[in-house]
């Protein structure tokens, strides 16, 4: 199930970038304003990974800091961010793993605020590409530019989350591509609560 749990790792290193051009600097105070608009979303995506092994799903978001996959079968796999944590439950293998929010690549979509000039834990855009209809940023720690990066491309006119990909230790890439998102949506912190099934009064987050 490693095409799941790469959503928990550590990205390639990505060259050091400048918003030096004004389009630059524009480009990316109108991400920042687009990801702090969101409050909540639904959406259903489709997750391709590095061996072009695929799988389906429904995601709900409520920011900050909650975010719940839900594969759908034949995939025996849950992903809860509780506002503390990201909890993994491979149900096959009857395991959960849990890491905190902010070492994982969902805490870009997740910050409470989001700021890419490196002065919220030092969370950067290392690069930006432009195409016909498109807009995609690489975002990265500063302080840590070897552990990784994880890109958002956006359609643009109006700018809207399409996919995003995420680039593990090896140099492999898994992408996320969402479908029919709807934000605005009535979504609960309870929504998001996780119990370990495996442990007696598991839990996370409130």
């Amino acid at each position: 199930m490693r095409f799941i749990f790469v959503l928990f790792s550590l990205m390639l290193a990505t060259p050091a970038f400048s918003a030096t051009l004004p389009e630059d600097a524009a480009d990316i105070a109108r991400i920042e304003d687009y990801l702090n608009d969101i409050t909540t979303l639904r959406a259903r995506f489709l997750q391709v990974a590095p061996d072009g092994g695929m799988a389906e799903g429904s995601l709900a978001l409520k920011r900050p800091g909650r975010m719940r996959f839900e594969y759908d079968p034949p995939a025996q796999i849950e992903v809860v961010a509780d506002g503390l944590f990201v909890h993994y439950h491979d149900k096959e293998l009857k395991q959960v793993t849990a890491v905190p929010i902010s070492t994982t690549p969902l805490s870009v979509l997740l910050d409470d605020k989001v700021v890419l000039d490196g002065s919220n834990d030092g969370i950067v855009v290392t690069a930006l590409e432009r195409r016909p209809g498109l807009l995609a940023a690489t975002i990265a720690d500063k302080d840590d530019l070897g552990n990784g990066s994880v890109t958002l491309i956006f359609s643009d006119q109006p700018l809207q989350l399409r996919q995003w990909v995420v680039h593990d230790a090896q140099g492999l890439s898994t992408k996320l591509t969402l479908f029919d998102a709807r934000r605005g949506v009535s979504l609960e912190n309870g929504d998001f609560y996780f119990a370990n099934p495996y442990t007696a009064g598991g839990g996370g987050g409130n």
